[in-house]
């Protein structure tokens, strides 16, 4: 259930509650739907002509079938801004900054609490774009606590498109990235990111990681992508709470996409 208010002037209200979450996996135990008694509250106001500042507050609460489910369980509260400001008649600056503080809640069997900032600045044109930033997911207790949690998160999107971190690891999180993107003649797009990742608790260098894409579009309907993402990593042992972060890893795809 959704339910969203734009009557406001320059502010939108968004609540939406969850009874169950359908997820990607495959039929592991720990890994099946989750039921879920979940609350998600977005409040973003627009009227400032530098960005848009945004308030939210998620209670997420999951029960069944599994422990694992129980403990993604927590309560986040947040702000985030992100905007962009003219330099020049063909130069913008942008920048994105967020702060969240989480705990357990509902049915965890855990007691944590973590917090969660970025910071990111760059700049753009028509045709071109870069950024630098700076993403922390926190951990209450080093490398035996518990990390900042992202259960419905879409996590190929971010931390590196190898997909190694799609848990927070028990130390936390640090990602020093940069990213840049072009629009090419001829129908062409690319994009590519660097990251350097380590833990928030006792500074550990876990790996780097290169990104980077080619998309082609043919027409208004139909595209080509090619895609690759090279982790290399830098710890030689297992990281709590990741996917085999201390393994090297290369992933390549190829991708059509047809709208209808």
């Amino acid at each position: 259930i959704v339910l969203q208010n734009h009557s406001l002037d320059k502010v939108a209200v968004t609540y939406g509650y969850l009874n169950h979450i359908n997820r990607v996996f495959d039929n592991a135990p720990a890994q099946y739907d989750w039921d879920s008694d979940s609350h998600l509250l977005n409040v973003a106001y627009a009227g400032s002509k530098y960005g848009t500042l945004t308030a939210y507050d998620y209670l997420l609460d999951f029960d069944k079938p599994s422990q694992a489910a129980f403990n993604n369980s927590c309560q986040t509260y947040g702000l985030s801004f992100v905007g962009s400001a003219p330099v020049t008649d063909t130069v913008k600056a942008t920048y994105r900054l967020e702060y969240a503080t989480q705990s357990d809640y509902g049915s965890s069997t855990l007691n944590y609490s973590s917090d969660y900032y970025v910071a990111e600045l760059g700049a753009a044109t028509k045709a071109y774009a870069l950024s630098a930033g700076y993403e922390v997911l926190g951990s209450d207790h080093g490398a035996a606590g518990t990390g900042f949690k992202t259960p419905l998160a879409t996590l190929h999107a971010f931390n590196g498109w190898a997909d190694k971190f799609l848990g927070t690891p028990d130390a936390g999180l640090t990602d020093l990235y940069l990213k840049a993107s072009a629009t090419l003649p001829a129908g062409f797009t690319a994009a590519a990111q660097y990251h350097l990742f380590g833990t928030t608790n006792g500074a550990t260098d876990i790996g780097s990681e290169t990104d980077l894409q080619l998309t082609y579009k043919y027409d208004a309907r139909l595209s080509f992508t090619a895609k690759t993402a090279l982790y290399a990593a830098r710890e030689t042992k297992p990281v709590a709470g990741s996917t085999a972060a201390h393994q090297d890893t290369d992933k390549f795809w190829l991708q059509a996409d047809y709208s209808f």
